[in-house]
């Protein structure tokens, strides 16, 4: 059951829009110029031009919060949320709502079965924290299934490596914006902290006036730990232009 040839052209629409939101919106410079240099080899590859795109697929108002959904295949759909919620959250997103299993079809018309997970944010964060969150999943699966260890064992692995990400993605992106507000202080005094509050409410009341209360399912476990995920977690590659760089993250991005 493979997809028409219209939904498939959304989709890759949709990746395109993704990758110029990050080239316009990374703080990170080689980030910036690979992220074009993907969306431009996208558009080469399917014969489509910026024209092709829509102008809220290329021009969503920067100051307005709005949503999407993400897609996590079975296996371990439930535990890869936590990932998705802590990468999400690192750039100022929210994962706002857990929808039950389900399925959908890929490019290919294969079926897989997973989870919907509801996201929230302002247009270059969303984009950057999607990205960011399907080159981490794509590590975590690959270290994750280097090792023989049980169910439950890697359930713990994802949590810790999620924990642990999460934090490094934290550091990382926040680092740039306390250094512009500091660089900035004596020409914008509060006027730039106050924009970014104001920013994170407007966030907050769109995701409880739009969407609703946030469902996502937390972990049963009262503590994990897992020392394998851990140090994969330390390791992974958070830079997102390196990834894009490697050819296993332009493969992944643009298949």
């Amino acid at each position: 059951m493979a997809l028409n040839p219209e939904d498939k052209l959304k989709r890759i629409q949709e990746r395109v829009r993704k990758l110029f939101n990050v080239a316009n919106g990374s703080p990170y410079e080689e980030e910036a110029r690979l992220a074009r240099e993907q969306a431009e080899k996208l558009l080469a590859k399917y014969a489509l031009s910026l024209d092709d795109m829509t102008e809220e697929d290329l021009r969503r108002d920067k100051s307005l919060p709005f949503s999407e959904k993400v897609f996590i295949y079975n296996p371990y759909a439930k535990r890869f949320g936590s990932l998705l919620n802590a990468v999400y959250r690192a750039f100022g997103c929210r994962v706002v709502r857990l929808e039950g299993e389900v399925q959908e079809v890929d490019e290919d018309g294969n079926v897989h079965a997973g989870q919907w997970y509801y996201t929230a944010g302002f247009k270059e964060p969303m984009s950057m924290a999607w990205l960011a969150f399907q080159l981490l999943q794509d590590q975590l699966t690959a270290d994750m299934y280097a090792s023989d260890i049980s169910r439950g064992e890697r359930i713990d692995f994802i949590l810790t490596f999620a924990s642990v990400v999460g934090n490094r993605l934290a550091e990382r992106y926040g680092v740039e914006q306390q250094e512009f507000i500091a660089s900035h202080k004596d020409t914008v005094g509060d006027s730039l902290v106050l924009f970014m509050e104001d920013r994170l409410e407007r966030l907050d009341q769109f995701v409880s006036d739009d969407i609703g209360p946030t469902t996502v399912s937390k972990s049963r476990r009262k503590s994990y730990w897992s020392e394998d995920g851990a140090s994969a977690g330390r390791r992974a590659n958070i830079g997102l232009g390196d990834r894009l760089g490697s050819e296993s993250g332009a493969a992944f991005i643009g298949a």
